[in-house]
């Protein structure tokens, strides 16, 4: 039975060298998964709470100014 998962990478370049295309496959996470909304309430939590929250903003807030259409 074939497992799932991820192949070693020695075997996809062995794969690569034999002629085979590598197929890249984004990875969707679970948008209703408590794990996932568990997350995404701490992560913001964590960056206001960071020692260097000013350093951390003043980087992104030009890049969210930028006119890009």
């Amino acid at each position: 039975m074939k497992r799932s998962g991820l192949e070693p990478p020695e075997t996809a370049e062995r794969r690569r060298r034999s002629g085979a295309s590598v197929l890249h496959a984004p990875v969707v996470p679970a948008v209703r998964s408590p794990l996932l909304a568990a997350a995404a309430r701490r992560q913001p939590e964590a960056a206001r709470d960071s020692a260097q929250v000013d350093d951390d903003q003043a980087f992104v807030v030009p890049i969210a100014e930028l006119d890009t259409p």
